[in-house]
């Protein structure tokens, strides 16, 4: 399993090993057992994704596409150094803006084998043995992602005030307008008006979330990121004091959260599109897609809804977690 869980803002392999699926929790006294790690029955690769995140460091990339192709020579690589599980089954997971990262990785390597089952992959290439993909709480489709914003903070949840719901359903059809333009004829004018007012729900008048968590509405927000989510800062500082250990050279500092990375994706607005485009070729070719019959979540039937599409786990399964934010697998434990 790679586990790159991937936001273009923070470095959520290790926010995801260090708090949720590694074998251990980073608390504010250091590392605890986690009774719920994943590695009891994986092997967990946990990759700082893209460059300029966590420890990685070298030649930045700014679009999804490009930072697959970075991730596909990646474990080209890495099954040279580790050819004994070169044949396990391989599953992608991500999380947050990996809804975009982790299906383009995932169409990548699907078109790369292909092109080596025919003999015409690159020099050296080797099958990767891509089982399935895991993509939680994702950020995958720009349209839907900014048509339901309103739905959820004015009618779910009332986060937003009788004035800022005014004004995003006002603002909403023009928006999606401009996003479906930006679809159909994607130039860097209409990519750019399109990714503005999508955004506009974050910024301004509407970014005002009155002391709602944006990550998990259920909660309250607290000043500073250390009381809002403390894990990030127990994370970051436990990395960096243990460098030497983990053989990080000295003059690389841990990145939890990368404004840079951040502005070089906005630059070229990578988000304004639909990565689930890639699910019906995926599917086509044997890949399971984890992101329609009801089944209890075992142990408590409130807990979580599971829809699978065939029998058994499914081609492709939905999981949906009540109230775990989107930090899901950190604030719902059992997921793992």
């Amino acid at each position: 399993m790679v586990a790159n869980r991937p936001c273009t803002t923070s470095s959520q392999p290790h926010t995801a090993q260090a708090h949720s699926d590694g074998p251990c929790r980073i608390q504010s006294e250091g590392p605890q057992p986690n009774p719920h790690k994943w590695s009891d029955g994986f092997n967990i690769i946990a990759v700082d994704y893209p460059v300029g995140v966590g420890f990685s460091y070298g030649s930045v990339v700014n679009t999804s596409e490009s930072a697959a192709m970075e991730m596909c020579d990646f474990l080209q690589k890495f099954f040279v150094l580790f050819p004994n599980i070169r044949e396990d089954q391989l599953v992608l997971n991500g999380g947050s803006y990996g809804g975009m990262y982790v299906t383009h990785v995932a169409h990548t390597i699907n078109e790369h084998n292909k092109l080596v089952a025919l003999g015409k992959g690159r020099p050296g290439a080797r099958h990767l043995n891509l089982e399935s993909v895991i993509i939680s709480h994702p950020l995958s489709n720009f349209m839907s992602h900014t048509l339901w914003k309103p739905e959820m903070f004015c009618v779910q949840r009332r986060v937003w005030n009788i004035t800022q719901c005014e004004l995003a359903y006002r603002r909403l059809p023009a928006c999606l307008q401009k996003i479906q333009l930006a679809f159909d004829q994607p130039t860097d004018a209409n990519r750019q008006a399109a990714f503005e007012c999508g955004n506009e729900g974050d910024y301004g008048i509407l970014g005002d979330l009155h002391g709602t968590v944006r990550e998990n509405i259920n909660k309250r927000y607290h000043d500073t990121v250390e009381n809002c989510i403390p894990g990030l800062v127990w994370q970051q500082d436990w990395l960096q004091n243990h460098k030497a250990e983990l053989g990080v050279p000295p003059s690389v500092t841990y990145v939890t959260l990368s404004d840079t990375v951040l502005e070089n994706f906005k630059s070229v607005y990578d988000k304004v599109q639909i990565s689930t485009r890639f699910f019906p070729q995926l599917l086509r070719d044997g890949i399971r897609i984890l992101p329609a019959k009801d089944l209890p979540w075992p142990g408590e039937e409130d807990e979580a809804t599971v829809r699978v599409i065939r029998d058994g786990a499914g081609d492709m399964t939905y999981v949906q977690l009540w109230n775990a934010g989107h930090f899901g697998s950190c604030e719902s434990t059992r997921s793992g």
